[in-house]
């Protein structure tokens, strides 16, 4: 930590609160310039906390911001190719070595549906300890030895053959320069998204719920709407009355309130909640005019 302050005194149970990146910047004592790429900041408590950085648009959109993964073998779930760089966007793959020891890092390309690696290759030979790496997709593509075609969205493991323990961020750069997180998944039967955009925004933007069955059973896949304020399960529907094993399926805003047998306002950031009788991976995800997607919905 190089610069630390105060950003509450006394947060309440159960309670939420949202400070913007002056107010951050004001409390560490460390205005950043518009140069610092993905700073990274460590908020801490004394209780456990969830903490969410998004970013919101001129439209009044958010979007993630960050959330690393972590682990001697990570999984990337959705990453833009380098073909999309003409768009004046691109993608950044970010690496942290946790470790106390330098080790080389690999990336595999993985098949969506089996998860086996198709392709595999050597990102850095040693990656000091407590260094970061951040890598253009057209440096990733060139480690693998592979060209991706634009409309790809692929899965990616970033591993350490030591398995030193690596942080690893997937990130979307616009033509301003900001960074948005692509996105995660969440796992389990029972996964709330936190900030859903509804339907009615679908003139310039649309979000989506890819549900990925990583189970070797079907099962139904339900949705609920939950209120934002006392986490009461209100409306409730069925998304899907079997979702076979192995099997992908995407669902628009449109598709979940239909479900839910109601329309959700533009100016509400609902949370929902997907139940399933089988362990599912959810990813809850936006796409803009120009056709790139960003996360919207996980949480730390």
């Amino acid at each position: 930590a190089t610069h630390s302050g105060q950003l509450t005194a006394s947060l309440a149970p159960k309670a939420a609160v949202t400070f913007t990146a002056q107010q951050v910047e004001a409390a560490m004592g460390n205005p950043l310039t518009i140069n610092s790429k993905a700073p990274r900041i460590l908020v801490a408590g004394n209780v456990a906390l969830e903490v969410q950085s998004f970013m919101s648009n001129p439209g009044g959109i958010v979007s993630q911001n960050s959330g690393a993964q972590a682990g001697s073998a990570v999984p990337v779930r959705f990453y833009m190719p380098a073909a999309n760089e003409a768009t004046g966007y691109y993608s950044v793959l970010r690496i942290i070595n946790t470790g106390s020891g330098a080790t080389a890092v690999n990336v595999s390309l993985l098949d969506e549906y089996s998860g086996q690696a198709t392709a595999t290759g050597q990102l850095t030979a040693s990656l000091a300890a407590n260094g970061a790496l951040a890598l253009r997709a057209s440096a990733v593509e060139a480690a693998l030895g592979v060209t991706l075609a634009a409309p790809e969205r692929p899965r990616l493991l970033v591993s350490s053959p030591t398995s030193s323990p690596l942080q690893v961020q997937s990130l979307l750069v616009n033509p301003s320069g900001v960074y948005t997180q692509l996105v995660e998944a969440q796992s389990g039967t029972t996964i709330d998204i936190r900030a859903h955009v509804p339907a009615a925004l679908a003139s310039s933007y649309n979000s989506f719920l890819r549900v990925i069955n990583t189970s070797s059973v079907a099962t139904p896949v339900n949705v609920s709407l939950i209120n934002g304020t006392t986490g009461a399960v209100g409306w409730t529907g069925r998304l899907i009355t079997s979702l076979p094993a192995g099997r992908v399926l995407t669902f628009s805003a449109q598709e979940v309130e239909a479900a839910l047998g109601l329309t959700i306002p533009a100016t509400d950031r609902p949370r929902i909640r997907i139940t399933t009788s089988a362990p599912i991976e959810v990813q809850s995800f936006m796409s803009n005019p120009g056709g790139v997607l960003t996360e919207t919905g996980n949480f730390q």
